[in-house]
């Protein structure tokens, strides 16, 4: 694996204020890398601030505090007027492909269009051949360009928006939760439709997704998040083979395993989902952890390097040092 960060995230912060006494802790110290040329999958339960994450590392948030570096420039508070250059390098896809395409714009001129708002190519002619060379790098046909939106199928169209990110030339691919929308056959081939573009571009991808076994297949490496944290991170074999966070554990626990010989029970987790605008002292994940000790009422536990380059924040690791 290479160590060479293309994102870098320091204590990244993203609160919403409800109200003058109210504020949503949607991403509440985040530290974070992902490692030029891989793929890091994102993980956790919906509401846990997976989505809001990558929309403020691309800066379609301001953070509230914290510090977001690409390629070792710091983007947080770059203006506004200067990050739409800057966002060449760095793109997204969306989990509604239908709902981010515009129904009454071709599909060819809605691939065109980033190309043109960035001056990627100089004729129309040039615009016309890179169109058609990323319609069959997403495996549709050049000829459909012509077609809307709706002529199109939901694995159709997420491939359109992928042709779409890709028509900036991006080192940094992230992918708000793809393939959730979508049927499980079709969801297999955009993962490899994903994987093999990775190799072929050279593109680093941050996937976001609540499915664990999505995540397995598609990520280099893994990071578990729960209420605005992450929890747990860690190369992807290591941490489905040796889960140390007890809210990783509970989500491997209910992964159905195809062996009806081999009967696991399921992990549970124990009370109700905290709110973000109100969460929990201490650890945030005490109030459902099974493990749950009065010091974790007290004291947030920080992300610490067990081996391997797998980190946990947990306060049994501190314990068991």
């Amino acid at each position: 694996m290479k160590f060479d960060p293309i994102v870098k995230v320091e204590n990244l912060k993203q609160h919403f204020e409800l109200s003058s006494r109210q504020k949503i802790y949607a991403v509440d110290g985040v530290d974070l890398e992902v490692h030029r040329g891989t793929i890091l999958g994102i993980v956790g339960e919906s509401g846990c601030g997976k989505s809001t994450l990558a929309k403020t590392i691309m800066r379609l948030y301001k953070p509230t505090a914290g510090k977001i570096y690409i390629n070792d420039e710091e983007w947080t508070n770059v203006p506004e007027a200067l990050l739409r250059s800057k966002r060449v390098a760095v793109q997204m896809v969306f989990q509604d492909p239908y709902g981010t395409l515009n129904p009454r714009m071709k599909i060819g001129d809605a691939i065109m269009e980033p190309m043109k708002v960035h001056k990627i190519c100089t004729s129309k002619k040039e615009l016309i051949k890179r169109r058609d060379e990323l319609l069959r790098m997403v495996e549709l046909n050049p000829a459909d360009a012509d077609k809307y939106p709706h002529e199109f199928s939901g694995g159709q169209r997420q491939r359109i928006g992928i042709a779409r990110a890709l028509s900036t030339n991006p080192e940094l691919l992230i992918c708000d939760e793809p393939v959730s929308a979508l049927d499980v056959s079709v969801q297999s081939q955009i993962l490899n439709l994903l994987l093999d573009l990775k190799d072929k571009l050279d593109l680093t991808i941050i996937f976001i997704a609540h499915g664990l076994n999505v995540v397995k297949y598609i990520s280099d490496r893994v990071a578990v998040m729960y209420l605005g944290k992450i929890v747990e991170i860690a190369d992807s074999e290591e941490l489905f083979a040796n889960p140390q966070h007890p809210y990783t554990q509970i989500l491997l626990s209910a992964i159905p395993i195809p062996d009806p010989d081999c009967q696991v029970t399921p992990m549970e987790m124990t009370g109700e989902i905290p709110s973000p605008a109100n969460p929990p002292s201490g650890c945030k994940f005490h109030t459902r952890c099974p493990y749950a000790t009065e010091e974790c009422k007290k004291e947030m536990p920080e992300l610490m390097d067990i081996g391997k380059h797998h980190l946990v924040a947990c306060n049994r690791m501190e314990y068991e040092k």
